[in-house]
């Protein structure tokens, strides 16, 4: 790994070592077309995972995850202790889940919150966990702030 500069660890800033990853890593996406199949009759698991919600929860986690997706390209999705996960070079990043009462996000270097107190107030927190409103999605300037915290944190310590 390259050593750390300060524009790496500048808050705000979504450019980490994940994002570095993009020029070498094919995401299963890139594989299945390919491998000359059609892109759209193969589904990731996350998408296979958030069909069995509905409504509004459903819109909710599909936008956070496509705001991940564009902040995370390059990245593999699958699951991870059974929640649907983005990975970058094999290393879990970020999980998400939706439950009866509220969603949440799952940033896996599980620091975040307490470095991200601040921009977190107003969301329920613990250690492994950000929980927000099933009708709304995660905005994209937090996700924007985990997933740069969450990169240097993986790759960094």
């Amino acid at each position: 790994l390259p050593s750390a500069s300060l524009a790496w660890h500048l808050p705000g800033l979504a450019s980490c070592w994940c994002n570095v990853l993009r020029a070498t890593q094919v995401t299963s996406r890139e594989r299945i077309v390919r491998k000359g199949e059609n892109a759209l009759a193969k589904q990731s698991e996350i998408d296979v995972s958030l069909k069995r919600f509905s409504g509004l929860q459903a819109k909710a986690l599909q936008e956070t995850v496509n705001r991940l997706r564009q902040l995370l390209p390059g990245t593999t999705e699958g699951k991870a202790w059974g929640m649907p996960t983005f990975f970058a070079d094999g290393i879990p990043l970020i999980g998400l889940e939706g439950f009866k009462k509220h969603n949440s996000v799952f940033p896996m270097s599980g620091r975040i919150p307490t470095l991200l107190s601040e921009v977190l107030a107003e969301y329920s927190v613990s250690k492994g966990t950000i929980q927000f409103p099933l009708d709304m999605p995660m905005p994209k300037a937090i996700l924007r702030e985990i997933v740069a915290q969450d990169c240097s944190n993986i790759y960094y310590t």
